[in-house]
């Protein structure tokens, strides 16, 4: 099957000091389209619908930065992957992103500081 892929400059608006997420209003209507999407349903956007009941393919995760962490949230149903600060020091920071569809893997390979991590999509 097709397969689908978003990538946003910004997902959620905060990361709290204890951890949880203050989302904005556009990440929420983002997730609302993913899941109308995905689920071949339709969804009513101020005064537009959108139907999405013929449509092929399928949206299987979010790339996004800004926030300047690496973390994995959920967002209408898939994955949302967001990654550290684009540079550490005088280090280029960034991730190398693999889909591994056979094995419904992404698989970040960390260029800089960090770690590589494998996430199930």
């Amino acid at each position: 099957p097709a397969h689908a892929v978003i990538f946003m400059h910004m997902y959620i608006n905060n990361i709290n000091s204890d951890g949880t997420f203050t989302y904005s209003t556009i990440s929420n209507i983002i997730g609302d389209i993913i899941y109308a999407f995905n689920n071949r349903s339709s969804i009513t956007i101020g005064d537009t619908n959108y139907n999405f009941e013929t449509c092929d393919g399928h949206i299987d995760y979010v790339m996004c930065g800004h926030t300047h962490a690496d973390y994995v949230e959920t967002i209408g149903g898939v994955p949302c992957v967001v990654t550290t600060q684009l540079r550490d020091g005088n280090t280029p920071t960034f991730d190398l992103c693999f889909a591994d569809y056979n094995n419904s893997q992404l698989h970040l390979i960390r260029i800089g500081s960090g770690s590589d991590r494998i996430i199930n999509i």
